[in-house]
């Protein structure tokens, strides 16, 4: 009898109340969202898991997507679920695209539904939709990935481990950021290159040149929850280095009428504000390799490199420049997190000021101290034009 109790006891026990059948639903990777005149448009993408089996086979991508169209996000959804024959799963949402239309009138009711959503993950990626609707930005198909939502979420790995463009922002980022006192939140830019319509086309996978392509490389500058408008790719650099947030970074520096190539890791950038004296100190370094030398020098003296290390900083310096005067003069908004820090250092004096951090933002003088040093300058001692002659 004990026995037949402890069998029965161990079957309950591992009954789970939320289970679902595989069968029955349909797995959403990726949600887009736009404007449809003054509604709300969503689109899921979904993956086929019976296209999936033969896709390796015959180069076809296994998704599909379903659009609903209501006044508020939840009533959209309620749309698109009447037109799909099995019930929506978010348990493995990996991106989330807002159209920077959607995002002009705030993201708010948006990040409100996504985090009451007890199903989807809250560590899938946030991007913001530039010159092309959000749900075309998912339907474009890469020849090197199965689902169109992991293409978007290898750019974002591959372009914030490699380059200073962007930094990965997931959807709790970019809500810590929103709600956190003192700092507006900032989210990547992805826009379409080619032909968008044939690029949507899996007879565009058979071709070895791809109809179109997504590609991540700006900054949008928000203020509260409204996008106000856009970073270009310099201006970016500056805002990631400037919160710390670059593994890697690429400049080029002029030599003689050619240039050189440089590759910096280990960029440290610490700050230290004086709100009485409205001012900000930024201290930035880094450690260079040399990649490219197209021109005549002499790599072995001192004083060249030292030349060279100057021309880094410089140029840093002058990206740094083109970020401030974006974020403070043209849109005025604290995405640089200055004031956060304030908060949590001096409590008390970010009560004095909050009211008026517009204000003092906007009036802070930045000042920016490089210091690149360059480590080593690659297989070559020297430059191939001083080997020739």
């Amino acid at each position: 009898m004990k026995k037949i109790i402890l069998i029965i006891s161990t079957l309950l026990l591992t009954g789970c109340w939320n289970y679902y059948e595989l069968n029955n639903l349909a797995i959403c990777t990726g949600i887009a969202i736009d404007k449809y005149e003054d509604k709300y448009e969503v689109t899921y993408l979904i993956s086929n898991a019976k296209k999936t089996e033969v896709s390796a086979k015959e180069g076809e991508a296994g998704t599909t997507t379903y659009t609903g169209i209501g006044e508020t996000m939840q009533e959209a959804i309620n749309d698109l679920t009447l037109k799909m024959p099995f019930e929506p799963y978010n348990g493995h949402l990996v991106v989330t695209v807002i159209s920077e239309e959607v995002a002009k009138d705030g993201v708010n009711p948006i990040l409100d539904l996504l985090a009451r959503d007890t199903e989807s993950r809250d560590f899938f990626y946030v991007l913001l939709s530039k010159n092309a609707k959000a749900k075309e930005i998912l339907q474009i198909i890469s020849p090197l990935e199965s689902f169109p939502s992991q293409t978007l979420a290898s750019d974002i790995e591959t372009s914030s481990s490699k380059t200073s463009l962007i930094y990965k922002i997931t959807y709790n980022d970019f809500l810590f950021n929103l709600l956190e006192d003192g700092k507006n939140p900032i989210l990547n830019g992805v826009t379409i290159l080619g032909n968008e319509d044939k690029g949507t086309d899996e007879k565009s996978l058979s071709s070895t040149i791809p109809s179109a392509t997504i590609k991540i490389d700006t900054i949008g500058i928000f203020k509260g929850d409204t996008f106000i408008g856009w970073s270009d790719q310099d201006e970016g650099r500056g805002i990631n280095l400037l919160t710390n947030n670059v593994e890697n970074y690429y400049v080029k520096t002029s030599c003689e009428k050619e240039y050189i190539m440089s590759y910096i890791k280990n960029i440290k950038t610490k700050t230290k504000i004086d709100v009485d004296q409205r001012k900000v100190d930024v201290n930035i370094t880094g450690e260079a390799t040399l990649l490219e030398v197209n021109c005549d020098i002499n790599l072995k003296d001192p004083k060249v490199i030292e030349n060279i290390e100057i021309d880094i900083d410089n140029k840093l310096k002058e990206t740094i420049n083109k970020a401030t005067n974006l974020v403070q003069q043209k849109y005025n908004s604290d995405v640089l997190g200055y004031g956060m820090q304030i908060h949590k250092k001096n409590p008390k004096k970010w009560k004095e000021i909050k009211d008026n951090w517009d204000t003092i933002f906007k009036e802070l003088k930045i000042n920016s101290d490089i210091d690149i040093t360059i480590k080593t300058k690659g297989a070559l001692v020297t430059t191939v034009q001083g080997e020739e002659k």
